[in-house]
């Protein structure tokens, strides 16, 4: 909190300017969503439940539209104040935020076990799936990675993601990648259809992950990897009621059932599955060499960005208020940097108690002769 107050002081003179400029080039003008204020307002009716009541079946059975809504709120914000990779990653000492990120993304390409052998072809010879593939942050990094090596197909359920991942596609010269509008849990290809898949952090949204990770195993070859950075709970997580209240916090404010999922939960269901377990581990314990946890991504004195920390997102808001009343930002915009003011705030609560990791990352195999699993 020091640093960020002294990092504050020092950029106050340019800061009302760097936050207008994000905050008008990013284009919050919500078109893609029909009146932002009554949208935000019935997502917050819809999923900010208690997580042991009736109420939180009820959010599930309609998880499609709260995921896509969620996205078609916070994409904006996202983009402006993280960039277009919707993910945490392990940062090392000297690293910035962005080197951090596609230095992850390329440790999953270079995991997704394909052939690497030079290029005899622009046509791509192997697939890939990208599970939840967002604005596409992830998939150009890997795409430009593996060059025509791979075709990738992005699956995703937030039809703006799709528009948005292709314009920015074509931007980047992106030409080996193809999408799906539609639920990760049945993705509308034959079995065995992909070489590879990963996923980064996007199946925390699943409301059911043996439904999830069976899909992905369906269209999956045999002896095909599968990388995926899952959000568990770690083991001070007591499930005492101020714990509870922290995950429940998380999951209201980024759309996501992290709720119960343990590492030996998650590990079971990825093993009923039917995948082999090649590694898993935290990649932000220090064990895994990771010279800090993911928290420090809202930290200015830690490498994280400005715009992620408290006073960052605080002077967001104050400009949302502004915007708001100018007319220049459309009414609801305050209360979605509201809801991501609460998300930092839980995320960075559940890493000062080692409740949480967004990043026990699984590297899994479809085995080439399936095994029969005891359910």
């Amino acid at each position: 909190m020091f640093f960020d107050i002294v990092y504050f002081l020092v950029c106050l003179p340019i800061l009302p300017f760097r936050i207008v400029y994000g905050l008008l080039t990013q284009n919050l003008d919500y078109k893609h969503v029909d009146d932002l204020d009554s949208t935000v307002d019935q997502f917050t009716k819809d999923f900010n439940q208690t997580l042991d009541t009736s109420d939180d079946t009820a959010r599930r059975s309609q998880y499609t539209k709260t995921t896509s809504t969620f996205y078609n709120l916070i994409t904006d914000f996202y983009e402006y104040g993280w960039g277009k990779s919707f993910h945490f990653a392990p940062r090392y000492h000297s690293e910035n935020f962005k080197e951090a990120i596609t230095r992850y993304e390329h440790f999953f390409a270079a995991n997704l076990n394909l052939d690497l052998s030079p290029l005899t072809t622009t046509e791509p010879t192997q697939r890939v799936l990208d599970v939840g593939c967002g604005v596409g942050g992830p998939m150009r990094t890997i795409a430009k990675f593996l060059k025509y090596r791979a075709r990738i197909t992005g699956v995703n359920i937030t039809r703006e993601h799709i528009r948005r991942a292709q314009m920015y596609n074509s931007q980047d010269g992106i030409k080996n990648c193809d999408f799906i509008c539609g639920d990760f849990n049945t993705i509308p290809v034959p079995d065995n259809t992909f070489d590879a898949a990963y996923d980064m952090e996007a199946t925390l949204h699943s409301t059911d992950l043996s439904v999830t990770f069976a899909e992905i195993y369906r269209v999956l070859k045999p002896g095909a990897r599968f990388v995926s950075a899952q959000y568990c709970l770690l083991d001070a997580y007591d499930g005492s009621e101020e714990h509870k209240e922290i995950i429940r916090v998380i999951d209201n404010t980024n759309g996501c059932y992290v709720s119960g999922r343990t590492v030996p939960i998650t590990t079971k269901i990825i093993k009923e599955a039917g995948f082999n377990i090649i590694s898993s581990e935290n990649v932000f314990d220090t064990k895994a060499m990771s010279d800090y946890n993911f928290d420090s991504n809202f930290d200015v004195a830690e490498g994280g960005k400005f715009t992620g920390t408290k006073f960052g997102m605080l002077v967001t808001l104050a400009f949302c208020h502004i915007g708001e009343t100018l007319r220049i930002l459309p009414k609801g915009t305050i209360e979605v940097q509201k809801m991501l003011i609460g998300a930092g705030d839980s995320f960075k609560e559940g890493a000062k108690q080692r409740l949480i990791t967004p990043g026990q990352l699984f590297i899994l195999e479809k085995p080439q002769v399936p095994h029969h699993v005891e359910r």
